[in-house]
Parts: structure tokens; C-alpha cells; sequence
């Protein structure tokens, strides 16, 4: 029954939400908000869906609990800062420096991003009789399409272009609203994401580019005045109705209908039960390492590729990534005439690693992480630390869908934007 999890996340978005100088972007409301939702359409079973088991509703709310308890823990014993400024308590060593864009590197890195996906592009329309969103998405999704990439490309796409690219709309909106608003990056940037979904069919891009610019301003807005503050929002909201309109545009270009939307939304928590009876079938324990998969993996990628093979992939971490490719590619029935992928949400990650004790702990741990990534972009206010807690952002409303940072182009993305694209030089602000 979904319902005390429901009571427990609504509680617990409000009171963050109240406690949190009402900025509605902080991890605890964002990710309760978030699963009130799920756990709300989870429990109607509209469709023909299967309603999910007790244990694992249960097991959803323990995480839930558990993540607001690792944000409160954080929260209550973080260090405290000597200096403040403009409402920020700060330190003096974070206070005479600042993290600047490398705009140079990041021009070349988009514009090899944008000749690879003009090469996808048009591999992709090749196959195709008529072009439509629709038809890519068909294409893709049939099995029958080879991209045809060389060992090289491969590796140049998973460790530099897709996490490059997945980084991006968060760079991009940081510059807009707290950097130089620099005409050449944006206008690179919104190229890569068109080329990026029109080669296949994903609207993740645009749709983060347009939620990161209303992240931002908002996130940016805390502990300033009340007028401050209501300017801010004022800005975004054109922001809100250009993205709610692009958003239903690109989603009927795609063929989406309600049915689509209720259920992308809802049956994360089937499709968690389903895989992990898979997982329980098979025996399969992660001992942690799914928690940082997608840093592990690309750690031991560049070991195998560089070693010419002679140094194999680790047997866990291979097993590892072939059930998460799993997740993705195997169809399975989380209704009587609903058949789907992925949505195992971020549960399943941390089942996978140990069980439900692996989820309490894991979950605990990610809402500290999440809890540091605000702070930075709160109350030291950095141009990282803001692009930084934009991709946490992404990975807390995306969770349902699953844990994000499973995935080697989101963990390298966070690689990129805390040690690659920017440096830091002295403020005299």
C-alpha cells in the first residue's frame, strides 16, 4: 500500500521546503515531490498495470526515509563559516576565489561533439525513408540499426562526448545567469542538443537546458532578500512556459500520448519489483560498486582499451553493466497489456549492491551527497558548485526512471565540470 509513503513524502517536501528558506529546488523536496508523485499514480494501477507488492512499497519508503535522514544529518553537522556575504556565510579561503569557464576548451570539445553527432545524424537518415522523431526512435529501439563506429570513435563517444555533452546544458545555464553569457557557447551548445535529438529521439538534452535554467536563478536566490528573490522567479517563469511548450511539442512529435505520461510515471515501482526478482533469480550482489558504477566502469574501459585487452574487464564489473544494459534493453510486463523497459528507478541500483540493507545505507549516503551538493551551490555559490548540484538535480528528478550516476556519461559529466572545464582564479568581488 503506497499510501504512508505518500503522507511521508509530502511531510518531508513541505517541511524542507519551509526549513529550507522556501526555495523549492532543494534535494529534499525536489526528490520527495518527485516519488509523492510516483507512489500517487503507482497506487491507481490504471491501464491494466499490476499493483506492486507491500514489501516493495515498503522497501521504497525505508529509502525515502533513509535519504531525508542522510540530507538532516548533513545539514546539521556541515562546518560553520566564519565570514558571510550577501546572506552566505563563507570562508575566507573560498572567498577570494572563484571557478571561471574554461570557454576555449569547452568551444573545442562541443565542436567535436557536433561533428560526431552530424556522423550519427546522418547514419541515422540514411536508414530512414521519411525523418520524423518517431520513425528515429523506431529505428533505434528495432535492434536492426549499427551505428558502425570505430574501437577510436567508440571510445572518443564514452569518455568525451557523451559526458561532455550530458555536462553542457548545466555549464551553459550556470554561464547564463552567473557568468559571461557568452553568445559563441550557448549558440554551439544549442546546436549539439538539436543534432543530439534529432539523431536519437531524445529530448534529454533540451528538456535539461531548459529545467537548469530555471534551477539555476532559483537555487542562486537563496538567503537574498524577498524582492531578490521574487525577480529571480519573475525571470524564470517565461523560462517554465517556453519549456512546458517544448516539452509537449517534442513529446507529440514522439507519438506520446496520456497513457504514455501516466506511465512513465508510474510503474517505477513494478518495474523495480520485477528486476529485482530477476536479480534475486540470478544471485547477483554488487558489494557497493553499483553505488559508483559509472565511474568504475569507465576507470576499467580505459585500463582494457589501453592495455590492448590484456588487462580484461573485472568479471563483477562486467556482470554489473550487462544487467543494467539489461534494464534497457529486455521488455518485460509490468501490466497485463503493458509491456516496457528501464524504470527500474534508483532503488534497484542499491538492491542490487545489498539487498534492502543496501538500499537503507546507499540511500543514506546519496542524500548526504545530495545535501553537499546544495550547500555548495547555496552557500558558497560557486559557478561548479551550481553546475555540480545541477546534475544532482537531474539525478534526483529523474530517479524513478533509475540511478543515474549508474551511468558513465552522467559520473563522467560530474568528472568534467569538477576538474576539466573550469579553474579557479582570485575574486575581488
Amino acid at each position: 500500500m503506497p499510501l504512508p509513503g505518500i503522507i511521508i513524502c509530502v511531510v518531508c517536501a513541505i517541511a524542507a521546503y519551509i526549513a529550507g528558506s522556501r526555495i523549492v529546488m532543494n534535494p529534499v523536496t525536489v526528490f520527495c515531490s518527485v516519488w509523492a508523485v510516483v507512489l500517487f499514480l503507482s497506487g491507481l494501477h490504471l491501464y491494466t498495470m499490476y499493483l506492486p507488492s507491500d514489501h516493495t512499497y515498503l522497501m521504497i519508503t525505508s529509502g525515502i526515509v533513509c535519504f531525508v535522514l542522510g540530507c538532516l544529518v548533513y545539514q546539521t553537522f556541515a562546518g560553520m563559516y566564519s565570514l558571510t556575504a550577501g546572506g552566505r556565510p563563507i570562508s575566507g579561503f573560498h572567498s577570494r576565489q572563484e571557478d571561471v569557464l574554461r570557454y576555449r576548451l569547452t568551444y573545442v570539445l562541443l565542436i567535436l561533439s557536433i561533428a560526431v553527432a552530424l556522423r550519427n545524424l546522418a547514419g541515422v537518415a540514411a536508414s530512414l525513408n521519411s525523418f520524423s522523431l518517431s520513425s528515429v526512435q523506431t529505428l533505434l529501439q528495432s535492434g536492426d540499426y549499427e551505428n558502425g563506429l570505430s574501437p577510436v570513435m567508440k571510445a572518443l563517444s564514452i569518455l568525451v562526448v557523451q559526458p561532455v555533452g550530458f555536462a553542457v546544458p548545466a555549464v551553459v545555464a550556470v554561464d547564463w545567469w552567473k557568468g559571461r553569457k557568452d553568445r559563441v557557447l550557448l549558440l554551439l551548445a544549442v546546436i549539439y542538443m538539436l543534432l543530439r535529438m534529432l539523431s536519437s529521439a531524445n529530448r534529454t538534452a533540451l528538456i535539461l537546458f531548459f529545467l537548469y535554467l530555471i534551477v539555476v536563478p532559483i537555487v542562486g536566490s537563496y538567503g537574498g532578500v524577498r524582492e531578490e528573490r521574487r525577480k529571480m522567479v519573475r525571470l524564470a517563469a517565461p523560462l517554465i512556459a517556453v519549456g512546458i511548450i517544448a516539452f509537449v511539442l517534442m513529446s507529440l512529435s514522439r507519438g506520446a500520448s496520456l497513457r504514455t505520461l501516466y506511465l512513465d510515471f508510474a510503474m517505477a515501482p513494478e518495474m523495480f519489483e520485477i528486476w529485482a526478482g530477476k536479480i534475486d533469480e540470478a544471485m547477483v550482489r554488487g558489494n557497493g560498486l553499483t553505488g559508483i558504477f559509472g565511474w568504475v566502469y569507465a576507470l576499467f574501459y580505459v585500463i582494457k582499451n589501453a592495455s590492448l585487452n590484456l588487462i580484461p574487464m573485472p568479471e563483477l564489473v562486467q556482470t554489473l553493466y550487462d544487467w543494467i544494459q539489461l534494464t534497457d534493453t529486455k521488455w518485460v510486463w509490468p501490466g497485463e497489456s503493458i509491456r516496457a523497459n528501464a524504470y527500474v528507478s534508483i532503488f534497484w541500483s542499491f538492491y542490487v549492491d545489498g539487498r534492502w540493507m543496501g538500499i537503507i545505507v546507499e540511500m543514506f549516503l546519496f542524500g548526504i551527497f545530495a545535501a553537499a551538493a546544495y550547500r555548495r551551490a547555496t552557500i558558497l555559490y560557486t559557478r561548479k558548485g551550481m553546475a555540480l548540484y545541477c546534475i544532482m538535480f537531474y539525478a534526483l528528478a529523474f530517479s524513478f526512471v533509475r540511478y543515474q550516476f549508474s551511468l558513465s556519461k552522467v559520473a563522467l559529466a560530474v568528472f568534467y565540470i569538477a576538474f576539466v572545464l573550469y579553474r579557479r582564479e582570485p575574486s575581488y568581488e
